[in-house]
């Protein structure tokens, strides 16, 4: 049963989600914030991806049904073929946008010549994940050298090198492919007003900020129409109002529910709490590495409570991360020996940078390092997170044990 796995949520969804009573025409979503950019080519969060991922694809997406996450062909008929640094790839038919317009290789060439374009403009987010650094001229150049048109079905990228993961780069969602001409060439899609012409099995109708987001059913999808003819994206800021609108039925799905309500889903007969393992979303703890050298960053780590923080920060709900890369993705190296809390072991480090010289760094001496203010650091947080706003006090309590003091820069 679900709950013999490993405790990790990924949604709630009532029976309505998965009925066949042909009266069910829409599926609502609950969801804290709505989009901030409407535009595939310049959005960098994941309310916006949500919406996005609906209404586009891109050539190669992951399999996420999937663990390992393999990468599979989406508007691509296949893997394509590489020579040297080309790479050969052919599209697939039959398949439509959702202003009728058939996909076909101008498509996928004018997507990237805009992205290019925007990334000139400086109106890319994601600018760096298409460039790399060239040792030899000591700068950075673009992985995409140029595209090019084989025949209707088939494009041709050239790149500046041999960029091992390309066929990645060709899921992130800045690479989905618009219609030709249903965007500025020269600017992003307006989020508010704008349309948003892709592949995907929804059909974008309308964005109202902080109150929804309404598709349509593409009926013409490649893969079939959706079973449901609405889809309606939420927006329920407050944490409590949004899990109570999944117990009282104004929605049918909730990703990332709170903990809190977890044994209210259970007892309700009219919700279904779904348990998946770990997924791909991380959080960490970012240090100003120009401002804070590598020796102290060693003290702080091995002054963080990592066990702590699992189970009452997260309530149980989380894993520690032990690689730069989710265990699952390609890349993953889950065999590095992270710092553990070990505050003699920080303490140590302490001194290697000059401060406690000479003091006893054991249990025994806790009250004079904690009296202690060598170092002060900024902890700058979203004010409304709450993990992150209750990470604001384990980080204080945490680091006073080392001398350094934790300044609370919450903002809006």
């Amino acid at each position: 049963s679900y709950k013999d796995r490993d405790p990790f949520y990924n949604f709630i969804g009532t029976p309505k989600a998965s009925s066949n009573d042909e009266n069910v025409k829409d599926l609502r979503f609950g969801t804290a914030v709505g989009p901030s950019d409407l535009d595939p080519q310049d959005a960098w969060d994941s309310a916006s991806f949500d919406v996005i991922e609906n209404i586009c694809e891109g050539l190669f997406s992951y399999n996420l049904s999937d663990p390992n996450l393999p990468i599979t062909p989406t508007l691509a008929a296949d893997f394509g073929t590489w020579s040297g640094y080309n790479y050969t790839v052919n599209l697939r038919d039959n398949v439509k946008f959702h202003d009728g317009s058939e996909f076909n290789a101008d498509d996928v060439i004018w997507t990237f010549n805009r992205l290019e374009n925007l990334i000139s403009l400086h109106k890319a987010k994601a600018v760096e994940l298409y460039e790399y650094y060239d040792p030899d001229l000591g700068a950075k150049r673009k992985v995409i050298k140029d595209i090019y048109k084989i025949d209707a079905d088939t494009v041709k990228f050239e790149l500046n090198t041999g960029y091992g993961p390309f066929e990645a780069l060709l899921c992130f969602e800045g690479s989905y492919i618009l219609a030709e001409g249903s965007a500025p060439i020269n600017d992003n899609l307006n989020t508010t007003s704008d349309d948003l012409i892709g592949t995907g099995p929804w059909d974008y109708i309308s964005y109202e900020p902080d109150e929804e987001v309404r598709f349509e059913g593409f009926n013409d999808y490649w893969q079939g129409s959706p079973y449901f003819d609405e889809l309606i994206f939420h927006i329920i800021p407050d944490k409590d109002a949004r899990n109570q609108a999944m117990l009282n039925g104004s929605v049918d799905i909730l990703s990332s529910p709170d903990p809190e309500y977890f044994s209210s889903f259970n007892s309700s007969d009219n919700t279904y709490l779904h348990y998946d393992g770990p997924y791909t979303a991380i959080s960490y703890l970012g240090m100003n590495n120009h401002l804070i050298n590598v020796t102290i960053r060693k003290a702080i780590s091995y002054t963080i409570d990592y066990d702590y923080i699992l189970e009452n920060v997260l309530s149980g709900y989380g894993d520690r991360l032990r690689s730069p890369v989710p265990q699952g993705i390609r890349f993953s190296n889950y065999s590095f020996n992270v710092a553990t809390l070990n505050i003699t072991k920080a303490r140590l480090a302490m001194q290697s940078a000059g401060f406690g010289v000479g003091q006893d760094v054991s249990s025994a001496n806790d009250a004079w390092w904690e009296s202690q203010t060598f170092l002060s650091y900024n902890y700058t947080y979203n004010i409304g997170n709450e993990v992150r706003s209750n990470l604001l006090d384990v980080l204080q309590n945490n680091l006073s044990s080392i001398g350094i003091q934790v300044e609370d820069i919450g903002t809006t």
